[in-house]
């Protein structure tokens, strides 16, 4: 199966639009992927998740979300390229991100699928209030893992 990027120590985000490397941070919780016991559900065999460092909070940390899109059915054609912008995510089911563009809008190389693509775009949340939150990402019909976080106001 292919990895996309082939080493996830090369996985980029964007910063105003250009990529730029990952932090360390999100390149381990990208590396927990493999072991990840809540992926999401299996559908005609593609697959997304959504992965955090945690799910428990302070009011004014940062939120990171890493994406994963996994693609097991075979000859499926993949964006090669990224960081990508990751649409459809939802926050308290409202959007988080924009909706997917009808189209799509990448115009890039390509790989046959199997493969797993890590190459999107790092998601952040802030919140000012503690409270418990629900993170899903599905821009179109197959739906990733839902990640539940729990906001405090305690200080660590």
């Amino acid at each position: 199966m292919h990895q996309i990027p082939r080493n996830l120590s090369d996985l980029q985000r964007l910063v105003d639009g250009v990529p730029r490397p990952a932090l360390p941070e999100d390149v381990r919780v990208a590396e927990r992927y493999n072991t990840f016991g809540d992926k999401g559900p299996l559908m005609d065999g593609h697959r997304r998740t959504i992965l955090t460092a945690q799910t428990r909070y302070t009011i004014g940390d940062e939120v990171r979300v890493v994406h994963v899109y996994e693609v097991q059915a075979e000859g499926v054609e993949m964006e090669a390229m990224g960081p990508k912008h990751v649409y459809g995510e939802y926050l308290d089911e409202a959007h988080g991100t924009l909706p997917a563009p009808v189209g799509g809008v990448y115009d890039g190389p390509r790989v046959l699928s199997p493969a797993v693509d890590f190459f999107f775009d790092v998601t952040t949340y802030q919140f000012d209030a503690p409270g418990d939150h629900t993170l899903y990402w599905q821009p179109d019909d197959v739906r990733s893992n839902t990640v539940r976080i729990t906001i405090t106001s305690e200080v660590r």
